[in-house]
This record gives structure tokens, sequence and C-alpha cells, in this order.
């Protein structure tokens, strides 16, 4: 009796269950040989270290595992996984379970009568996959998984390069704050002293007044520059999301003057280390996909499905029914829906290669800017630097000679002021300087490092 029982559910295991496996075991094994477990860049090259800025060090490493934005992302990931693992479960039959019971009370006049029904049912299906259809939609959810990864890194990168950006402009509006600070205070100190030649009739009084409005003028400016220092300590502590509550940082009251240096060469091979281009690539060949499955949505479909039912679980292993069902379907007329669909994906995936092809160029424009800017920031902040030392002399010079009586404190006073305005511009093109290194980064992808590693390679 219990061989009569194993026999239909043998019968079932080996014309689904085994033609399954046999389809899907080659398959999930080339699959998962290609990067399905494919590693978040949680240890991602840290191009932010050769600013040789431990406090930056440390804020960005809790900023990048805070980073509200870049949690949502790894959700985002986690989320094309599941729709990955949903479209291998295609490869598998469909198998269910049905058990039913029911109690029934016939009331007569004369008697009560009872009874019971019970039913036990088991049903598989399967698709045979001839064309690749199945196959081509499960290869379209791989590469979109991958395409979700590589936006990852894209937005890691992007990140860590905004947020290096505002940390050294905190560090820009710290140092001008410094800057005014002491222009404040020789001006108080200014005027002190013309006061005191004004009593000895050796100072003009539009000269004490000339001073005490460029006073109100600093004074002005540090207060604009405190606000801006305010917002930019917020901005840091966005990107530290919840955790901003509890960390502390202080970014150097200085920008460096120490740079890392640079590759002069970019090898055109980097670009395809950029996840931005990655991500195109697998857009591309998720589209690449959908379009070979609606092409073959077009072709036959060939399915089998089997069932098992007893209608009184008593009599389980005597009363039983098998059925194996075979089904061919294939679309007649659709009014060419289907013929549409294959057109649209196809056109589909045209549009994303134009958009990789896109891509690339942009990115190649980008790295060629990238590298310009960088060259002329140097060459600036040269110039710059020279200038400074000049106006500098030129400052101690007039300045002498006022005190001499030579020379009118007008001409003492633009001096200062120019060399007030060259010593801003100097912070402001190292400032534009540092921001060229960061762009630089942000637009390999990798580090100035890996690239010139990428050369000797």
């Amino acid at each position: 009796m219990a061989i009569r029982f194993l026999l239909p559910l043998a019968i079932l295991f080996f014309s689904f269950f085994l033609p399954g496996c046999a389809v899907y075991e080659p398959l999930k094994n080339e699959m998962l040989s290609k990067e399905i477990s494919f590693p978040l860049p949680s240890h991602a090259i840290q191009w932010w270290k050769q600013f040789h800025d431990p406090e930056l060090n440390r804020a960005i490493e809790v900023a990048l595992q805070n980073n509200l934005d870049l949690l949502s992302a790894k959700s985002t990931i986690l989320q094309t996984e599941y729709t990955l693992m949903n479209s291998r479960t295609s490869f598998y039959p469909a198998v269910d379970l049905s058990l039913g019971a029911s109690h029934s009370i016939d009331h007569t006049s004369k008697n009560i009568s009872h009874s019971n029904d019970t039913s036990l049912s088991l049903q598989s299906s399967y698709e045979l996959d001839f064309w690749g259809h199945i196959n081509t939609l499960s290869n379209a959810a791989l590469h979109n998984y991958k395409a979700k990864q590589f936006d990852y890194q894209t937005m890691y990168i992007t990140l860590s390069s905004d947020f290096v950006t505002a940390w050294y402009t905190l560090s820009y509006l710290e140092e001008s704050k410094t800057l005014l600070k002491e222009r404040l205070k020789l001006a108080e100190d200014e005027v002190f002293l013309l006061k005191k030649r004004y009593l000895f009739q050796k100072a003009k009084q539009v000269d004490i007044l000339s001073q005490q409005s460029e006073i109100k003028q600093i004074e002005s400016e540090l207060l604009s520059l405190e606000y801006q220092i305010h917002s930019y300590k917020n901005i840091l502590n966005l990107f530290m999301g919840e955790k901003y509550k509890t960390f502390s940082f202080k970014p150097i009251k200085k920008l460096p003057k120490k740079l890392p240096k640079t590759a002069l060469k970019i090898p055109a091979k980097v670009l395809f280390k950029r996840p931005d281009i990655r991500a195109a690539y697998e857009a591309l060949k998720t589209e690449d996909s959908f379009s070979a499955a609606a092409v073959t949505a077009q072709y036959p479909r060939f399915s089998i499905s089997s069932s098992f039912k007893n209608s009184e679980l008593s009599k389980l292993f005597d009363e039983w029914y098998l059925s194996l069902i075979s089904s061919f379907f294939t679309p007649l007329f659709d009014a060419g829906k289907l013929e549409n669909d294959a057109n649209l994906a196809i056109e589909k995936r045209n549009a994303s290669l134009l958009q990789f092809k896109k891509a690339l160029l942009k990115s190649s424009f980008e790295v060629s800017d990238a590298l310009k800017a960088l060259q002329t920031q140097k060459q600036l902040y040269g110039i710059i630097k020279e200038q400074l030392k000049i106006d500098q002399k030129k400052e101690y010079a007039y300045h002498m000679s006022y005190l001499h009586g030579t020379e009118d404190f007008k001409r003492y006073l633009d001096a200062k002021s120019a060399l007030r305005a060259t010593k801003e511009r100097e912070i402001s093109v190292r400032l534009e300087l540092i921001k060229a290194y960061i762009t630089l980064s942000r637009v390999t992808a990798s580090g100035w490092s890996t690239v010139q590693q990428e050369e000797k390679k």
C-alpha cells in the first residue's frame, strides 16, 4: 500500500523537479561565478588621506558609514537582490499543495445525519525554456543588480568629494575670519595712532574717518563669514546623518599648503574603473537582455503540469488520481502587440547604448578638464604667491614713508588695501587649487595614486 502511495509522488518528482534542476544548476553555477556577491566599497581607496589631515580622515569615515543617502542606496541594492532571487525561481517547477475538509449536517423531521468530507490535492507546473526567455529575464535582473551596486559606488565617490570640498571650504572661511580679525586689530590700532598724530597736526580728520569706515566694513564682513561658517557646519552635519548628535569634529583653521602630487597623464583605461561608466554598461546589458526576452516572447512555449488528487484521506492509499498534462502555446494573432513590444525593447536598448557612449565621451572630457584646471590653478597659485611678496614689500615701503612724512596717508591706505586683497585672493586661489585636486580624484574615481600605479603597469 505504501508503494502505491509513493508511486505518484515519485512520478511528480522525476517528471518535474529533476528536469527543472537539470536546467537550473548549470546556469546557477555560471551566474554565481559572475560576481553575484559583489562587495560594496566599504574599503574604497581613501584618496583624501593624501592631504595628511587626521581630523578629516576621522570625520569622513564616520560620515560615509552613517550618511542617509548611502544607507538608502544600500537598501536599493537589497531590493534589486530580492528581484534577482525572484527571477531565478522561474527555473524551478511551481508546486502547490491544498488540503480541504468539510462537515455537514442533514436534519430531517425523523433524524439527523452527519457527514465529513476531506480532500488532498498536489499540483505542479513547469515551463521548458527552449528559447532562453526565462534565462534572459534572469540575466536582466542580474545586470540591474550590478548596476545598482555601481550606482552606490558612484554615490560613495561623489559624497566623499563633496564632504572634502565642504570641509576645506569651512577651513577657508575660518582662515578668512582669522585674516579679517587681524585686519580689524590693525585698523583699530591705526585709528589710535591717527588720533595721536592728529593732536600734533600730523594727520587729518578725513584719515581717521576713512579708517573708522574701514573698521565698520570689516565688522560687516565678519558677520557674513560667521553665517557662512554656521551654514557649512550644518552641511557637514548633514553628511553625518543621525551621528551628528554625538560626533564632534574640528576642521583645521587654515587651508593646507602642502598638497599631493598628481600624475601628468591619465591612461584611457582608467575611465573604465569609474563606477558610473560601469553602471551605464550594466544598464546597457540589462536592456539588451530585456530586448532578447521580448523577441523570444513571440516564440511558442511548451509547459508540463501534473496533479495528484484524493477525495477522501481515509482512502489515501487506495483511491487517488494522477494526471500529467503537456501544453503547447503559441501566439497567432495579437494585432502586432508582441512585435511592438520587441521593437520597443530594441529601441530602449539602442537608447541605452547611446547613453553609454555619451557617458564615455563625457567622462573623457571631465578628466581632460580636471587636468587642465589643476594645471591652471597651480600656475595661478604660483603667480599669486609672487604678487603677495611684491605687495608686502610695497605696503612696508609706503608705511615707512608715511611715518617719515614723505608720503600721503591715502597712498599708504591704498597699498595696505591692495595687500589685504592679495592675501584674500591667495587664500581663495589655494581653495580652488584644493578643489581641483578633489575634482581630479572624483573624475578618476580612484585617486591619483592609483592612476600613477596604472601608468607604471
